[in-house]
């Protein structure tokens, strides 16, 4: 155990407390560049970036999503009911309630509510509650439902590049422009400039 995961132009390696890196590969080739990474309650660890790459066992597997959806992605979330969050590369989030990619994800895009552009960000609070950031504003998945808050709601700006849940519920949230700060508490936006 121990050790970090680190991810450069280069690849993906894994460093060890001793200090030794190796370049991860599946399939016999180098793992490409990651944009983001999130450990499952059974220890896996998955990996987003010009695909889907999950870490068990102590081997590196590169994962088709039964989807048609792109095959470059953008972000992974393990939500904590083991939920499987992935974001492509363009627009959406597709939902996979087992953890595994396999079967027909539950899409979430802006027909059902998500605001629009490229998912930046997911996620999850203990609450079981999941945000999603886009350069289309913030997006509260609550169970079945979806809200959509943008600058007409409060938030200094669209672009969202973060977010957090703390522990009473409220979400703080990094935005590209404005003061690029604003609280999310019972459904209002608070600008904090």
């Amino acid at each position: 155990g121990g050790g970090a995961w680190v991810s450069s132009v280069a690849g993906l390696f894994r460093y060890q407390r001793s200090g030794d890196a190796t370049r991860m590969e599946a399939s016999g080739r180098p793992v490409p560049a990651i944009y983001s990474m999130s450990r499952a309650p059974d220890g896996a660890v998955w990996f987003a970036g010009h695909a889907l790459f999950e870490w068990r066992d102590g081997r590196m597997h590169e994962r088709s999503l039964s989807s048609t959806q792109s095959t470059r992605m953008r972000e992974v979330n393990v939500g904590p009911d083991g939920s499987l969050w992935v974001a492509p590369i363009d627009e959406g989030v597709l939902v996979f309630p087992t953890g595994r990619p396999v079967g027909a994800p539950r899409v979430l895009g802006p027909r059902q509510g998500v605001c629009p552009g490229r998912i930046a960000v997911i996620r999850s609070s203990r609450a079981g509650r999941t945000w999603l950031g886009s350069r289309g504003g913030l997006t509260l998945v609550d169970g079945e439902r979806i809200r959509c808050f943008t600058t007409a709601d409060g938030l200094p700006a669209d672009d969202v590049t973060d977010v957090l849940e703390t522990a009473d519920g409220t979400a703080y949230v990094t935005a590209i422009g404005g003061s690029g700060l604003a609280r999310v508490r019972n459904g209002r936006v608070e600008d904090l400039e």
